[in-house]
């Protein structure tokens, strides 16, 4: 949907709906700057507003689910990486050399690139990808959570 598939657009509705503070079914300039700043992403508001009038096709002031799709796909392309990148991150991420990402890890690395996760929230994550539950993401799994797809 919107050029998303299943699993991109179950994860643009989940953050559109954490983004939704007041729950109008719409995301305002407060709501982004907020929601960007609660994820780590520091923007201006200009820088907000700019994003706003360029994606707010209704020029409503807010953005709608669809609105907010478009916007969640073009940042997903524009942050894409390649396979041969996801490998590298995965090495660099995996510390202690296990062939997997412990919570432990996954949670060091994010605060070391100030990124702020509650231990529910990389608990989620690893719920969401750990395809065989073992608490821990190995390469494939940290490639389908990357990248989409499984070897």
């Amino acid at each position: 949907m919107y050029g998303l598939n299943d699993t991109e657009w179950e994860d643009c509705q989940d953050l559109f709906n954490m983004l939704d503070t007041n729950r109008n079914k719409t995301i305002d300039i407060g709501e982004l700057i907020s929601g960007f700043h609660e994820l780590g992403l520091i923007y201006t508001e200009d820088e907000v507003n700019a994003l706003l009038t360029e994606c707010d096709k209704d020029q409503s002031g807010e953005l709608s689910l669809q609105e907010f799709a478009n916007v969640y796909r073009k940042a997903l392309r524009a942050t894409s990486m390649s396979e041969e990148e996801v490998r590298y991150t995965f090495k660099m991420l995996d510390s202690n050399r296990s062939g997997t990402l412990s919570k432990a890890e996954l949670k060091r690395h994010l605060a070391d690139s100030h990124i702020t996760f509650s231990d529910r929230e990389i608990d989620v994550l690893l719920r969401d990808f750990d395809e065989n539950y073992d608490n821990e993401l190995d390469i494939d799994e940290f490639l389908h959570s990357a990248l989409g797809f499984q070897q």
